[in-house]
């Protein structure tokens, strides 16, 4: 048999805090370099900025795609500085 293609997004709940409101929490799963998995979580914000779980879930969709953006224009920043290297490693 074959192994089945499984795809994580993440869960967002509320969690109360010992002091101050509850909050949203956000968790996903990240495989480390090393191969063994790793539990994250960030705050998203408190219950009463983010009335409902929608509200939340749109926090958590503009915060994953502001993190992608900052990948992707570090990776265009990196290729367009391997572009002024020659093979030796001077300047040209």
């Amino acid at each position: 048999m074959f192994k089945r293609t499984t795809y994580q997004n993440g869960c967002l709940s509320r969690e109360e805090r010992k002091r101050g409101p509850k909050v949203w929490i956000f968790r996903w799963r990240e495989t480390a370099p090393d191969g063994h998995r790793v539990n994250r979580k960030v705050v998203v914000g408190s219950v009463k900025e983010y009335k409902t779980e929608a509200a939340a879930k749109k926090a958590v969709d503009a915060l994953v795609s502001t993190s992608t953006k900052k990948l992707l224009n570090r990776c265009v920043q990196i290729e367009r500085s391997k572009s002024w290297l020659s093979t030796t490693g001077k300047r040209n």
